[in-house]
């Protein structure tokens, strides 16, 4: 799922900023940690927080970072993809001690 979103989102670039992409990777990442683990989502949360570098904050293509403030949105975006499966993962957890 997340190598097609990339291509999709990969292929309308021109016409996205960095919140489009990063909503919609978090939305993945959410659908993940929900029907997984909290090892599932953290691990979507750093492959999107690659992808969404790699192919979505120029220069494309590398790694690199060249306008600090690509950073902030980088890391905050990690951020919150983290904290987000944390919270899924407890009140998960919380309703089946409920259950029990």
């Amino acid at each position: 799922m997340l190598a097609g979103l990339t291509v999709v989102l990969a292929t309308v670039r021109g016409n996205l900023d960095g919140a489009h992409v990063a909503h919609a990777y978090l939305l993945l990442v959410l659908a993940g940690s929900t029907r997984g683990s909290r090892v599932r989502g953290v691990f979507l949360a750093l492959l999107s927080f690659l992808c969404f570098n790699f192919f979505f904050v120029p220069p494309y293509g590398t790694f690199f970072v060249h306008d600090p403030l690509d950073w902030l949105v980088l890391l905050a975006f990690l951020a919150v993809a983290a904290v987000a499966t944390q919270l899924l993962f407890r009140a998960r957890r919380e309703a089946e001690e409920a259950r029990l």
